[in-house]
């Protein structure tokens, strides 16, 4: 079976003992029965019951105290790998960043944002935005899909988070048809009814603060389980320390947040290109990923949507902290952490949009509140 590759993937190169955020600490490392039988039969054994537990079902390492891998050394190399090579790691570990998706008739390899790595390889390209495979094929979800990356890396005159909502708006429309046709996508992703749709949305823009507030409550709501389970603290704490406080708002003037939020919005500029790259490898990587319906492509969008919104209140908090420090090296922590945070599993994810929302499928006017533009 065919499979196709983004441009960047073939780039990658983990940077082992070099690297900022290393994926061996702070979250679930899964672990295959077979690599359970490659681990007894080491010389010696390494004791699976020692350094492995059982959790939703599935066998994932133990952390220790400092939520550090055990087999992770102070050089920040494995010493499985150490002593007995790659093949004595999970199958989790010699895949990640990597994910393959598999079609009908081929699959799609992709990078995951969980890695400083990858965010290195998109932030090297800023000059020329990514390219991703156009599989030829005649399905409407694949050319929904490719319309809306081509909006998010060709539309350089308007926000991302314009881009994001404008899609979701013309998603809806097409999940409304019972059975629509190509003419009618193309005419829903058309020059024209996007620059209609974005006539209409300048004149109903999100008010700033209602936007910043809801983004707030969001990136509290979403670190709630790792504050308990302790987990990124070290970011974590001071951010939601912030978050909690900037909740107080009505202590505050209100007009300065408005100011804070456009000069934060001329500093966070310059990614602006980074996480058009990041948008537009998270459609072409999960838009599709389950399931080809227009009701799936909502929800994925709207969890692009909910990361994006609570990778950049983090930013804005950390950016309000100490403007001068607001660095490329704080923006790629943001991006590892929050999506390693929002790394959920298809099926709870449902779950979360499920008991957090009143509906599975929002409306228009919460996506544009959390695009906030």
């Amino acid at each position: 079976m065919q499979t196709l590759y983004p441009d960047y993937y073939a780039q990658f190169r983990c940077t082992a003992d070099k690297c900022p955020i290393t994926c061996c600490q702070e979250w679930k490392i899964s672990v295959d029965d077979d690599t359970l039988k490659r681990w007894a039969a080491l010389n010696p054994p390494v004791d699976s019951k020692l350094f492995t537990y059982v959790q939703d079902g599935q066998r994932v390492i133990a952390l220790n105290s400092r939520h550090v891998c055990p087999f992770l050394e102070k050089n920040k190399l494995c010493r499985l790998v150490l002593e007995h090579g790659e093949d004595a790691i999970s199958e989790t570990c010699q895949v990640f960043p990597r994910e393959t998706h598999s079609f009908a008739d081929h699959e799609e390899a992709s990078l995951m944002p969980c890695c400083p790595a990858v965010i290195d390889l998109w932030a090297a390209q800023d000059a020329a935005p990514l390219t991703f495979p156009h599989p030829n094929i005649d399905s409407i979800p694949f050319f929904i899909r490719s319309a809306v990356i081509d909006a998010i890396l060709q539309q350089t005159d308007r926000l991302p988070e314009q881009i994001l909502s404008a899609c979701f708006y013309m998603i809806q429309e097409i999940h409304r048809k019972k059975k629509p046709t190509k003419d009618f996508v193309s005419d829903c992703f058309s020059e024209k009814s996007f620059c209609q749709l974005y006539d209409a949305m300048d004149d109903l823009s999100p008010d700033c603060i209602d936007s910043v507030l809801e983004c707030n409550e969001l990136l509290l709501d979403l670190s709630v389980n790792y504050q308990k389970e302790q987990l990124y603290q070290e970011w974590l704490t001071p951010l939601t320390q912030q978050a909690e406080t900037l909740s107080e708002l009505l202590t505050e003037p209100e007009e300065e947040l408005p100011m804070q939020w456009q000069a934060f919005r001329t500093a966070f500029a310059q990614y602006e290109p980074l996480m058009r790259s990041y948008l537009a490898n998270e459609v072409y990587s999960e838009l599709l990923s389950f399931e080809d319906t227009t009701k799936h492509m909502l929800v994925r969008l709207q969890w692009l949507m909910l990361q994006y919104a609570a990778l950049r209140q983090s930013l804005f908090l950390i950016w309000q902290d100490s403007p001068e420090a607001f660095s490329y090296e704080k923006v790629r922590e943001a991006l590892v952490i929050i999506n390693r945070m929002t790394g959920y599993d298809e099926e709870d994810i449902y779950e979360y949009l499920e008991n957090s929302f009143e509906s599975l499928l929002w409306d228009w006017g919460y996506f544009a509140l959390l695009a906030g533009f």
